[in-house]
């Protein structure tokens, strides 16, 4: 990789999306990490220009081509594996506390955006994909502006953004019904988002659904080809990553209980079988 992860313009800039609540970022040609899975507490919004990109979003093949989107809600298992020569994309980051007011404010709009849990992708006709670049770069524009009402403007025009989204996935015959697997599914990955540092066992999310574990561990294992426990422990790995990477102020102590160990000791032991490196090793390679 010719980019250090620190210095690319979406992580440089993590303060100022922050501030600002969306920023729009032009002519992205790579992405942050590749090969390394990562989550990120951000909305993100990748529009395809030219190119494709190979990546896996929770443990599952995904790609982007030309003239396509992607909408990566916040605490995805994202994996870069590949973009092409001449991959080209815009980028739209929108902050996990712009995105909680987004939630309360326009709750229709949240659950047209909780739809690309299951469906990331959107590929676009040549009318639909220009409709939105232009609102990509209407946005760019608010973004940059310090006017007073700049918020009230960009959640007005992320509402309008997914609506458009909403209208043409049904105009292009792409929403889909989930099975029962599929919505429990969906629905123990939000579990696992809400309750990780509470519980790292299969039989407290089975409990969460009535379900005795074995059933629950075999319904996610044949949905999804990968065990309930590795789900559980790659989420729990990606949020510890996540803080020994960006927290640097936090003792290992610290990152172990924000990720559910009361021991140090025993999250050491859980993060090396994991990743094969102690969380020190893995905090002093990324600095």
């Amino acid at each position: 990789m010719t980019e250090s992860y620190a210095s690319h313009p979406i992580i440089a800039q993590h303060e100022e999306i922050d501030r600002r609540g969306l920023m729009v970022f032009d002519d992205i040609t790579r992405m942050p990490l590749y090969d390394e899975p990562y989550t990120s507490p951000m909305l993100t919004l990748i529009l395809t220009h030219r190119g494709w990109m190979r990546a896996e979003c929770d443990m599952r093949p995904a790609s982007l081509h030309e003239q396509s989107m992607a909408v990566i809600t916040p605490h995805r298992i994202l994996c870069v594996r590949e973009t092409s020569a001449d991959f080209v994309s815009t980028v739209i980051t929108v902050s996990a506390a712009f995105l909680e007011r987004l939630r309360h404010l326009y709750p229709d709009t949240w659950r047209i955006i909780t739809h690309y849990r299951s469906q990331p992708d959107l590929s676009l006709s040549d009318s639909q994909f220009q409709a939105i670049c232009n609102m990509f770069r209407v946005l760019s524009d608010v973004s940059r502006t310090d006017s007073p009402r700049r918020t009230e403007m960009q959640e007005d025009l992320l509402k309008v953004l997914f609506l458009m989204l909403q209208e043409y996935s049904i105009v292009n015959s792409r929403e889909q019904t989930l099975s029962p697997r599929e919505e429990l599914f969906s629905r123990f990955y939000q579990a696992i988002e809400e309750h990780y540092r509470e519980s790292h066992e299969v039989q407290f999310y089975a409990d969460l659904f009535g379900l005795t574990p074995k059933h629950f561990a075999a319904v996610i294992k044949g949905q999804t080809g990968i065990k309930a426990l590795t789900w559980i422990n790659n989420y729990v790995a990606m949020q510890a990553k996540s803080l020994l990477r960006h927290m640097q102020q936090l003792s290992i102590q610290q990152v172990a209980e924000q990720t559910g160990f009361s021991e140090q000791a025993s999250f050491s032991r859980f993060f090396k079988t994991i990743t094969g490196q102690t969380p020190s090793e893995y905090r002093n390679q990324t600095n």
